[in-house]
């Protein structure tokens, strides 16, 4: 019984704490889910729509990020413009801003990306939702939603939020261009002071006397560079490295060793059983290129980390060690395009038509121009750590152009014309006597070359002089790669797209072509493959002129004095620039002429006449783009060829 009523009262104290804990809402709660579950509510009238002025747009937030980075490009062109306003900017402070303008120009382009189909999309549900009635309108129009009113006035509000954004971004995508413009004109006038500033010719007798004078002067400063190194380098014995540091330069130096011992026996050679063909000779060149340029360059890069890491490098001496590190890299691509391209001993790997006597002597010429060019550049560095005097870096810079154009001059002149070659019938060189069309015109820019390079040098233009140097050896390199890939290209596609080999079987039988069509293909893919490679020799070719890289023609114009006929600006250079326009454009089309004459027309099979027509028409194309690119640089306008065009389209009828 007591039992009983203990567990009687437990039961009645447990229910009081449960109610007293429990909230009401707990019991209502299963009634309503349960009529949730077996009626549909219907959503309020009164709930708003999402377009809504009560309600944010999510287009809204959007519109706001577009204004905060258009404010913040703002920003920052207003800072650029307020470092431009100083005229004491060097050519480095200039391409830094330059580099700055280019982000920003990015970013306001991004936003124009971005609102310009935001803004159609508003423009199409305009359109979709119509004009407003008109109140005057008689008879007057029906009365409209008020909920397609109020779409309407959010739409127009949206649409002109982002007109205005674009507006804006347009107009900060101008200032950005006129900016850039700016600064381009700014270093283009500086490239020009600096290449075409004329001064004392490198004979000239007050020159080398203000040379001599500050001499005394460079001999110390260079000597307490030098004895700051040496005591740099000593410490490392002192501080107990000195063994560690042998060691680790040991392993370098036997590492490049044996690297070229192995590139060597991979190296082919001239007592191969069979004679290569030229796909062979390419891949071989190619590959010599590479082997012999990247071991030196691998070994310096491996000594100039070891220095570095055992605290050798110093900020003083830090152009010197670069400009030595440029030249190792400068001389080891010299030595391994020479002797892939030359073979000088390698007759039988020679991709070019030249024999041993002159292979030899070209690789002679451009190693020693290079090794020249690498130790003038050393000394220029030295010249500013030890803060040596203008003359002083005028007159480095002028004998050593001069010397690379005696160097050039005896060169070419025991290339071309040796005494002891044996002259065949029609009194070119024996070594000459099968030479390529284009050994000719190599030669007349060679010399050319030359001659600008010493008139320039002794008539004071010694920074052109040096500029000519810098670029004939660059351009050198660029030229012979360019030639390496082009033989590549050409013979693999030849090969590959040849009748009977594996690729054109197989695409003849994977997908049906015939034997014309492949041959016809082949030779468009190597014309493609041609014009995209000279293409990027050209940009190489124009990367290291700086400001000149983007608009050299107009870099070359503004060192002539124009003169103004009427709305249009004439110049010697301009006029010089024109014509080779012209005569570009004149051989371009002649060549093209010849090329679907000779390589593609007759894989066509279409008859005579017709050929003839095409190779006309195309003639008549080239010439009248050649007048019009012509005419466009000088300023003329093209309207009034529009005659020219008429009479030129009838006899292309014709």
């Amino acid at each position: 019984m007591t039992r009983k009523f203990a567990l009687v009262l437990w039961s009645k104290i447990f229910l009081v704490l449960f109610l007293a804990w429990s909230p009401p809402a707990a019991f209502a709660a299963e009634p309503r889910e349960k009529i949730a579950q077996t009626t549909r509510v219907p959503a309020p009238l009164d709930r708003p729509s999402p377009i809504s002025p009560t309600a944010t747009s999510p287009e809204e937030p959007a519109t706001t990020d577009y204004a905060a980075r258009l404010d913040a490009a703002k920003q920052s062109l207003d800072q650029i413009d307020a470092l431009l306003a100083s005229e004491s900017l060097t050519d480095a402070d200039l391409a830094r801003e330059a580099a700055a303008i280019d982000p920003v120009s990015k970013q306001i382009q991004s936003v124009v990306a971005e609102v310009t189909p935001r803004l159609a999309a508003l423009k199409t549900r305009l359109d979709q939702l119509g004009s407003a009635p008109d109140p005057k309108a008689n008879p007057a129009a029906p009365p409209e939603d008020p909920g397609v009113a109020q779409d309407r006035n959010d739409q127009q509000k949206l649409y002109s939020a982002s007109e205005d954004l674009l507006k804006r971004a347009n107009l900060l995508q101008v200032r950005a261009d006129q900016l850039a413009a700016q600064v381009m004109d700014r270093r283009r006038a500086l490239f020009t002071n600096a290449v075409f500033q004329s001064g004392s010719s490198i004979l000239a007798p007050s020159l080398w006397m203000q040379v001599a004078l500050d001499a005394p002067r460079a001999v110390a400063a260079a000597r307490s560079a030098l004895v700051d190194f040496a005591a740099r380098a000593a410490s490392i014995q002192v501080e107990g490295s000195g063994l560690l540091f042998v060691l680790a330069l040991g392993l370098v130096i036997v590492g490049v060793i044996a690297a070229a011992f192995g590139a060597r026996r991979l190296i082919p050679r001239s007592d191969s059983r069979r004679a290569p063909n030229d796909l062979q000779k390419a891949v071989a060149a190619l590959w010599t290129m590479l082997a012999v340029a990247a071991i030196p360059i691998a070994g310096g890069g491996a000594l100039y980390a070891l220095t570095g890491g055992f605290g050798l490098h110093d900020a003083q001496m830090a152009p010197v060690t670069s400009a030595m590190f440029r030249g190792l890299i400068r001389c080891a691509l010299a030595a391994g395009l020479g002797i892939g391209l030359l073979a000088p001993g390698r007759a039988m790997w020679r991709p070019v038509d030249l024999s041993d006597k002159v292979a030899n002597r070209l690789f002679r010429l451009a190693m020693i121009i290079v090794v020249v060019v690498t130790f003038g550049k050393v000394v220029e560095a030295m010249n500013q750590v030890i803060g040596a005097s203008l003359q002083a870096t005028v007159w480095g810079r002028g004998v050593f152009a001069l010397l690379v154009g005696a160097i050039l001059v005896r060169g070419l002149y025991g290339i071309v014309a040796g005494a002891e070659e044996e002259h065949k019938k029609d009194g070119r060189p024996a070594s000459l006597a099968d030479e390529s069309p284009w050994w000719a015109p190599i030669r007349f820019i060679a010399w050319t070359t030359t001659c600008a390079i010493l008139v320039a040098d002794l008539l004071g233009y010694i920074a052109l002089a040096a500029f000519i140097v810098d670029q004939l050896v660059w351009a050198a390199l660029v030229a012979g790669v360019l030639f390496l890939l082009l033989k590549l290209a050409g013979e693999a596609i030849e090969q590959g797209f040849r009748p009977g080999s594996r690729l054109s079987r197989g695409l003849m039988v994977s997908i049906g072509l015939r034997r014309e069509s492949l041959q016809q293909i082949g030779v468009l893919l190597s014309a493609a493959v041609y014009v995209s490679l000279c293409t990027l020799a050209a940009l190489l070719v124009i990367a290291p002129w700086g400001v000149a890289s983007h608009d050299m023609l107009g870099t070359l114009q503004s060192a002539f004095f124009g003169v103004k006929l009427g709305d249009m600006t004439l110049s010697l250079s301009s006029v010089i620039l024109a014509l080779l326009f012209f005569a570009l454009g004149y051989g371009l089309t002649h060549a093209a002429q010849n090329w679907l004459e000779n390589r593609y027309l007759p894989l066509t099979g279409l008859d005579t006449g017709l050929r003839a027509s095409i190779r006309t028409s195309v003639g008549y194309i080239g010439v009248l783009l050649s007048i019009l690119f012509a005419s466009a640089y000088l300023g003329i306008n093209t309207e009034k060829l529009a005659l020219v065009a008429g009479a030129l389209s009838v006899g292309i009828g014709l």
